[in-house]
């Protein structure tokens, strides 16, 4: 019997976690001792009260490590810190490895610590630690990032890495990711019913950093409806939609984990050179709606909050097209020349539509793939050719007979 999920029990706190954030704090929070220890957990605690996210307050916690070995390197207690304290840890902060977003997260993470341990407020910010501005730490950090233009993955490939997947689940989940250049905490949280299917298209709604959003799919239209005909709990609209098949685990949704190296997996096996890790597929498909959304419906799309600089960051990483209009400018492109890859194939036999990996239409079995219509054509070619090849052997063989067999009549003829 298939299990029920009560929504109750499946609601989006229960589904959030999938980076088991709450777990990893409490492991944080079981290691915690000492006058300064405690007041960490009394941190951790108000940060709770105020509302704070099992993500948000990981990531708090997972500073805190660090922070209490050098405190207690130096004999020093939270309440009595002083702003040569603040300048000291300051220094340490800055003289190790640390990229520009990780000493930002450290400074800004001691500055909440000192100001609870202060006033009894994370908000109530001390003359002490009132000077930092953790921001101006973070100043490298585009010149770090991963994410550059160059990095970003082509269709060709974006196409390669899908072809990979090993079931249907996989397949529309990846579709769903890219698509919609969703966080992986807002795909992996969608439920059944998080999907509705339209004409030709269907609308997902996601819980994002800015609340709900909902969002149109073309592409991933076909193979969501593929994935959930399967779906062994479709008919409950709060099950996950991505639920785990392993037995140990099963029904309950796909761990990050789990998502994480598959989509490693299909970049090995699709012989994808470059760096591939979930994120990549967001900052690849914003780059690419950056070029057709303005500014306001891109923000819509990829669910920050309107005016965000973050428009303008995929604005310029696509440059509006900048490149292809200089080229036509210069008379060394046409607009017609551009093909877009990531678009639906019909069957030009019967008209269904598909996704543009998938090879032979699912209706009529006509072969949809150019390179492989090629290649069958080629093979059809040499079979052809070696049959042509063995009726001229078997011809010569039947002349060489009825040549043979004429002269041993005459040779045999009593007149």
């Amino acid at each position: 019997m298939a299990p029920h999920f009560d929504e109750r029990k499946n609601d989006v706190f229960r589904v959030m976690d999938v980076h088991s954030y709450s777990r990893r704090v409490a492991l944080v929070e079981a290691k915690l001792s000492g006058p300064n220890g405690e007041i960490v957990k009394a941190f951790l605690n108000h940060l709770r009260v105020k509302g704070k996210t099992d993500a948000r307050l990981h990531f708090y916690a997972s500073r805190m490590t660090k922070i209490l070995v050098f405190l207690d390197q130096r004999g020093l207690k939270l309440f009595d810190i002083q702003r040569k304290d603040v300048e000291a840890f300051i220094a340490y902060v800055l003289s190790q490895p640390f990229k520009a977003w990780t000493k930002h997260a450290y400074v800004l993470t001691f500055k909440k610590l000192v100001s609870y341990a202060k006033t009894g407020d994370s908000d109530n910010v001390p003359p002490e630690v009132a000077w930092l501005k953790p921001r101006m730490y973070s100043r490298d950090a585009d010149r770090e990032s991963r994410a550059r233009p160059e990095a970003l993955l082509t269709e060709e490939e974006i196409l390669k890495l899908i072809s990979c997947t090993k079931n249907l689940r996989d397949r529309a989940m990846l579709w769903v990711f890219f698509e919609g250049a969703l966080r992986p905490g807002e795909l992996l949280t969608m439920k059944v019913s998080s999907v509705e299917f339209k004409e030709k298209y269907c609308l997902i709604s996601v819980h994002g950093k800015t609340g709900l959003k909902r969002i149109p799919l073309v592409l991933s239209f076909r193979p969501l409806l593929d994935w959930l005909n399967i779906h062994p709990f479709k008919d409950d609209p709060n099950a996950p939609l991505w639920p785990s098949l392993l037995r140990s685990s099963y029904g309950n949704g796909v761990c990050y984990q789990y998502f994480r190296n598959a989509i490693k997996r299909c970049a090995r096996e699709a012989g994808i050179k470059k760096e591939v890790w979930p994120y990549l597929f967001r900052h690849t498909q914003l780059t690419r709606l950056a070029k057709k959304l303005t500014e306001s419906k891109l923000a819509l799309y990829a669910g920050w909050v309107q005016g965000s600089s973050m428009a303008k960051k995929y604005v310029h990483f696509s440059a509006r097209d900048l490149e292809e209009t200089v080229l036509e400018i210069n008379g060394l492109k046409k607009p017609e020349e551009e093909q877009v890859k990531l678009q639906l194939r019909k069957c030009p036999r019967c008209g269904e539509e598909h996704t543009p990996e998938v090879k032979r239409c699912t209706r009529c079995g006509l072969i949809l793939d150019p390179v492989l219509a090629t290649k069958m054509a080629l093979n059809d070619v040499k079979r052809q050719e070696n049959v042509m090849e063995r009726l001229k052997k078997i011809e010569s063989q039947i002349g060489f007979l009825l040549s043979s067999s004429s002269n041993s009549l005459k040779n045999n003829n009593p007149l």
